[in-house]
C-alpha cells in the first residue's frame, strides 16, 4: 500500500516525463524525416508525373548532349547549355508520355528486336544506329557493341578506357533513343489504323476539292422598308449588341455656319489696277536699290520684308515663278520693271535691279 501511494503522488511526475520522452521522439523522426526529404530533393534533377529522374542520370545525358553538340562544332556558352537543358527536359516528358501511352496500348518494344534495330539481324538497322556505328555490317557492329562491354573495358590499356567509357555512355544513350524511335513508329502506324473513312471523306478523296452548289439568296436591298420593318424592341436589342458599331471617336456638336463664297467686285478689280499702275510708276522712277525698298514698302502686299540673296539661273527656276517671270528676270535689262497681267487676281510686279 505503501509503495502504491507512493507512485500516486508522483503520477504527475510520471505523465509528464513521458510525455516529455515520446515528444522527443516524434521531433527526432520529424527532423530525420525532413533531412531525409531535403536530401532526396536535393538529387532529383527532373520529376514528371511523381518519376523521378535523379541529378546523376540528368547530368549524364546533358553531358552526352554537349559531346555530341561539341562533335558537330558548336560551341557551348551560358545561352546554348540552357537550351541543351530544355531539350533534354523535352526529352524526358516525351519519352515519358509515349511510353504511358504504349504501355496502355500493349506496345513495346523487346530486347530481341532492339538488337536487331542496332545490328540489322533479319530486318534493316535503324538509321540511328548506322550513323553511330559508322557501318551496317552485322559482324562489324557486334565487334564493335563487344568493345563497348564493362570486362573489354577493364581489360583494355589504361589510356583507352576513358574513351571507351565515353563510347558506352553514348551506346546505352543510342539504345534509348532507338527504342524511343520505334516505339513511336508502332504508336503511329496503330493510330493510323484505327480509324475509318466515311463515305463523305471517300467522296472528297476520289472527287477532288471543288463541289457545284445551288445558293439562293435575296440582296437587302431587294427587300421593301415595308416587308421588313423592325420594332423598336428589335432596334433596341440590335443596338445593345453592337454598342461599339455606333460609338463615337470624337463627342458631337452642333455648328451653325454660313457658306458663302467671295468674290472681288468690279470696284476692287477697278482699285487693284489703279494701284498696280502707281507701284508700276514708282518703280520705274526708283533709281537706286534704296528708292526701290522705299517704293514696295508702301504697299501692304510687300509684307515690308525683302530678301537680299543672289541666285544662280537653276535656283530661280526653283523658286517657283511662273515661266514669264523667269524668262523676264533672264532676259531684262538692269532697271527694267515688268508689264504685270492679272492672273488669278493677282498681279506681279518685276524690276531687275542689278
Amino acid at each position: 500500500m505503501a509503495v502504491l501511494d507512493k507512485i500516486r503522488s508522483h503520477s504527475v511526475l510520471l505523465v509528464v516525463v513521458i510525455g516529455v520522452a515520446l515528444a522527443g521522439f516524434v521531433i527526432g523522426d520529424l527532423f530525420t524525416s525532413g533531412r531525409t526529404f531535403w536530401d532526396k530533393s536535393e538529387r532529383v534533377a527532373l520529376s514528371i508525373d511523381g518519376k523521378d529522374i535523379s541529378i546523376e542520370e540528368y547530368s549524364a545525358r546533358l553531358e552526352q548532349l554537349q559531346q555530341q553538340a561539341e562533335r558537330q562544332g558548336q560551341k557551348i556558352g551560358d545561352e546554348q547549355r540552357m537550351m541543351l537543358n530544355n531539350q533534354l527536359a523535352q526529352q524526358y516528358i516525351s519519352e515519358y508520355a509515349l511510353t504511358k501511352i504504349a504501355d496502355k496500348a500493349g506496345v513495346q518494344v523487346t530486347d530481341d528486336e532492339l538488337y536487331a534495330l542496332l545490328t540489322g539481324k533479319g530486318i534493316s538497322p535503324s538509321p540511328l544506329a548506322v550513323q553511330f556505328f559508322g557501318s551496317a555490317d552485322e559482324k562489324q557492329v557486334n565487334e564493335f557493341i563487344r568493345q563497348l562491354s564493362d570486362k573489354q573495358i577493364a581489360a583494355a590499356p589504361a589510356d583507352q578506357r576513358d574513351q571507351l567509357k565515353s563510347l558506352q555512355q553514348q551506346f546505352i544513350a543510342l539504345q534509348q533513343q532507338v527504342r524511343v524511335q520505334r516505339l513511336q513508329e508502332k504508336i503511329g502506324t496503330l493510330l493510323s489504323r484505327s480509324f475509318k473513312i466515311n463515305d463523305l471523306d471517300r467522296e472528297l478523296a476520289l472527287g477532288g476539292a471543288s463541289r457545284s452548289v445551288a445558293l439562293v439568296r435575296s440582296a437587302a436591298s431587294m427587300i421593301a422598308d415595308a416587308a421588313a420593318k423592325p420594332s423598336d424592341e428589335e432596334v433596341q436589342k440590335y443596338y445593345d449588341g453592337h454598342k461599339d458599331f455606333f460609338r463615337m471617336q470624337s463627342p458631337m456638336a452642333e455648328v451653325s455656319y454660313i457658306s458663302v463664297q467671295v468674290v472681288p467686285s468690279q470696284a476692287d478689280y477697278q482699285a487693284a489696277a489703279e494701284e498696280k499702275a502707281k507701284a508700276v510708276a514708282e518703280l520705274r522712277a526708283a533709281s537706286t536699290v534704296p528708292a526701290v525698298e522705299s517704293a514696295l514698302r508702301a504697299y501692304a502686299s510687300s509684307n515690308k520684308f525683302f530678301d537680299k540673296s543672289y541666285l544662280t539661273g537653276e535656283e530661280l527656276d526653283q523658286l517657283g515663278l511662273g515661266a514669264d517671270q523667269v524668262a523676264f528676270v533672264k532676259g531684262a535689262a538692269v532697271g527694267e520693271v515688268s508689264d504685270p497681267q492679272l492672273v488669278n487676281d493677282r498681279y506681279d510686279i518685276i524690276k531687275l535691279v542689278g
